[in-house]
């Protein structure tokens, strides 16, 4: 038993490291006017988040896969659009990954 749950946690860990077919479509609410900035530019005024998930590795996007919802809500005119596992992403996709499914972090930092 103790043999079966170590060979499943590597199974898993290894699951996450072979995962790399999310998509991410940039896209802003219509009729705005909004661009998007480099990563070097200046600091963000405040950050709006939302988990984005999928089905089959990173396939099929479940939820809303795209920045406009977070946009729309900031009523911004300059952007910065990030997409990333953080720490929970990671501990929910050690778990859900038996049944193919995952899940990253889409991040919007509002510029002005």
């Amino acid at each position: 038993m103790k043999r079966l749950i170590i060979i499943s946690l590597i199974l898993a860990i290894l699951s996450l490291g072979l995962t790399s077919c999310f998509r991410v479509s940039i896209q802003a609410p219509r009729e705005s006017e909004v661009s998007i900035v480099s990563e070097y530019t200046v600091l963000p005024q405040f950050t709006l988040k939302k988990k984005v998930w999928y089905i089959l590795w990173g396939l099929v996007p479940i939820t809303d896969n795209t920045p406009a919802d977070l946009i729309a809500l900031s009523k911004a005119k300059k952007v910065r659009i990030n997409t990333y596992w953080g720490v929970d992403d990671i501990l929910i996709n050690l778990i859900t990954a038996y049944f193919t499914i995952y899940v990253n972090t889409l991040e919007v930092e509002v510029i002005e």
